[in-house]
């Protein structure tokens, strides 16, 4: 049978595989580290080693692959999970168990987590995530004035207020690639600060700032698209 805590994933019969392990060290370095042990990610690239795995005739490289892993996933109840990551036993260990199955995609993760400095920021992904995540609100906000349904004027300063907070936490952390897109979204920011926080937004003045509040918004947008797909 199926050992258990392993999930099987279907990949490609090509190099597909690297986004679902990208999609690990992703969420580690977003500080989900526990997601690189368990459940064991493991991509398959066919219907019948599915099959196969499913009927539990599991090869004995993988299965011998599943407990080594195991053995690691053991080390969590002593030790920090960037510290196992980044003992050198425990990546010569991940390094025999990709050459046992190269489709465990939570050894890659991890052997490539580990390689990173403990220091390094997120990856341009993650990056361009987190930058995301902090501007959205105060686009929707926006967009609530706007369309009219929804807005709450005294509300303008707690979100702005914390996009701002979140977008300058950021510049030490975001990849070198995203550093633009940061700043822009920091612009946008502001100026949406200045524009919903006016008693007569309709007015000559107010009409003013809006533009330029959208012309910082098309501003961020245009260097979010420059950014490499990752």
């Amino acid at each position: 049978a199926t050992p258990p805590s392993v999930l099987f994933l279907p990949i490609g019969p090509d190099e597909s595989s690297p986004n679902l392990q990208a999609s690990l060290m992703e969420a580690a370095i977003e500080g989900k580290t526990g997601l690189l042990f368990r459940p064991q990610v493991i991509g398959y690239r066919s219907i019948e080693d599915l099959r196969l795995i499913l009927m539990g005739q599991i090869p004995e490289a993988l299965t011998s692959a599943i407990e080594d892993f195991r053995a690691i996933q053991g080390l969590t109840e002593r030790m920090d999970h960037g510290a196992i990551c980044r003992n050198e036993a425990v990546q010569g260990r991940l390094r025999g168990i990709l050459e046992k199955s190269a489709n465990h995609l939570s050894a890659k993760a991890m052997l490539d987590f580990g390689a990173r400095p403990a220091d390094a920021g997120l990856t341009v992904s993650g990056s361009v995530k987190a930058i995301e995540s902090a501007l959205q609100p105060v686009i929707g906000h926006y967009t609530a004035k706007v369309d009219g349904i929804g807005f709450e004027a005294s509300k303008t300063e707690e979100i702005t207020e914390a996009a701002r907070r979140a977008l300058s936490d950021l510049r030490s952390k975001v990849a070198p690639e995203t550093k633009s897109a940061l700043a822009a979204a920091e612009n946008a920011v502001d100026a949406a600060k200045i524009f919903l926080s006016l008693a007569n937004p309709d007015s000559s003045i107010g009409q003013q700032r809006q533009r330029e509040l959208q012309e910082r918004i098309d501003a961020w947008k245009s260097e979010r698209i420059k950014i490499p797909a990752q």
